[in-house]
């Protein structure tokens, strides 16, 4: 990877449903799979996420009933969680391995999450951002976008 041979690099590509934890090998300079992250809630239908219906309860003036509902559903909720431990692991990693920048390959739906949750020190590390799923594309794929985008940096 010509314009990442010199940096101890991060490259964390996510979706809602998966993250690949990528980093640069010190010898061929070529981007490696180091881990696979996956949340299988957001898989499940809604219905399934959940164990029953919402509680009911009584408006406070007057006997009309409604449900409790929840403010955000299970699949929101599980992709939530998930982004957690996505920048807990980052976190983890960039304790442990001293990587020196941080390239974030994410779905749009993703990404804006991971930008809140990250924790400041790792933000500060992020050097690229690329908007686009390519969780399901091979390696060299991943590295080929990287690297196009790293141009302009």
């Amino acid at each position: 990877m010509k314009y990442l041979k010199d940096k101890h690099v991060l490259v964390v590509v996510a979706d809602s449903a998966r993250t690949r934890l990528c980093s640069t090998d010190p010898n061929s300079h070529r981007l490696i799979e180091a881990e696979t992250l996956v949340n299988p809630g957001v898989r499940l239908p809604s219905r399934e996420a959940v164990s029953d219906r919402p509680g009911r309860t009584f408006d406070r003036s007057g006997g009309a009933r409604h449900a409790l509902v929840e403010p955000t559903d299970a699949k929101t909720k599980s992709v939530n969680l998930f982004s957690d431990q996505i920048s807990e692991r980052i976190k983890s990693l960039v304790m442990k391995n001293q990587f020196k920048n941080i390239v974030i390959v994410a779905a749009p739906e993703i990404l804006g999450i991971l930008r809140r949750k990250l924790d400041p020190s790792n933000r500060a590390l992020v050097s690229c951002e690329i908007n686009k799923d390519l969780t399901a594309s091979d390696i060299e794929t991943i590295e080929r976008v990287v690297i196009e985008k790293m141009r302009g940096f």
